[in-house]
């Protein structure tokens, strides 16, 4: 099952029951605090499920849940999620607030509007790390390498990300731990935020907003960089609720190869996760060609 689904389940319980003299096998499910996807295709004898979907039972069937289905079910799980303990867990818990050393901010383009529409993201961002008890990582953050800070100091446009620095291994157990950093302190501010700078900035302008999120892991030497290139409203949600995935893409691409590269940069563009990374570190460009050029 763990092979097609997004974040890994990490149990599943089964006991016998029986029933009018028949015994049973009853599988169950624990809670869960992630909404699962397909990590590829799932065929059935009924049809195709493709990748990225999240299915929701209807009566004796499946059904493909909607933009609104999934927005309430992260709503429900961080209410009641519970966290798995005990010799059942996959992998022990890795407290955010332990290694977690540097948080950053990625602004590029219209100073005036960016600073408009950035200003309040990052200031609920940070107070929700500071309430967690990460306060060092927002007041005195651990930049990255000045090797990697060159191609996003470069402008391109409207660009505007995070940059996390975790004092930790690339592993799965980390993975959960950086999907969580999204999910609980950034996709929730972000995507009204952004959403409400596309209404009052963009709207009718053929125009792109450039969403960076990039995390190094430092003792691995090794980031890992999502870009999710959003030309609409419509196209906010569902690209960055794309970011998570491309840190589970980047685990499976090291798993099979090692870390071989000093970074891997995942697109999104229309929607879209891309296959295959970028490796390695993109050079500055040129100077002959304007930043306006480059971008639009």
């Amino acid at each position: 099952m763990n092979s097609r689904c997004r974040p890994e389940v990490p149990e599943l319980l089964y006991r016998e029951v029986e029933v009018e003299g028949r015994r049973y096998g009853v599988v169950t499910l624990p809670p869960s605090a992630h909404v699962h996807s397909l990590a590829r295709d799932l065929e059935t004898p009924t049809r195709t499920w493709p990748k990225n979907s999240v299915l929701l039972r209807s009566g004796e069937g499946n059904i493909l849940a909607s933009e609104e289905d999934i927005r309430l079910m992260r709503q429900q799980k961080e209410v009641w999620s519970v966290r798995t303990q005990g010799k059942s867990a996959g992998h022990p818990h890795i407290s955010l607030s332990d290694i977690l050393t540097g948080f950053e901010v990625i602004m590029g383009g219209n100073v005036s509007v960016m600073e408009e529409w950035i200003q309040p993201m990052f200031t609920e961002i940070g107070h929700s790390l500071r309430s967690q008890g990460m306060g060092r990582a927002v007041d005195k953050p651990e930049g990255l390498p000045r090797r990697y800070m060159r191609q996003i100091d470069e402008p391109r446009g409207w660009v505007a990300g995070w940059v996390f620095t975790v004092n930790a291994p690339m592993r799965e157990e980390t993975i959960t731990t950086v999907t969580d950093l999204f999910q609980n302190h950034i996709r929730r501010v972000a995507v009204p935020q952004t959403e409400k700078f596309f209404r009052e900035f963009l709207e009718g302008r053929r125009r792109k907003i450039l969403i960076q999120f990039l995390v190094y892991y430092k003792p691995d030497d090794f980031c890992v960089v999502t870009e999710a290139h959003i030309s609409s409203l419509e196209e906010v949600t569902p690209s960055l609720d794309l970011i998570p995935e491309a840190q589970h893409q980047a685990l499976d691409w090291v798993g099979n190869h090692g870390i071989t590269t000093e970074q891997l940069t995942f697109k999104i563009h229309e929607r879209h996760l891309v296959k295959y990374p970028r490796l390695g570190i993109t050079p500055p460009q040129s100077d002959s060609t304007s930043s306006s050029q480059r971008y639009w």
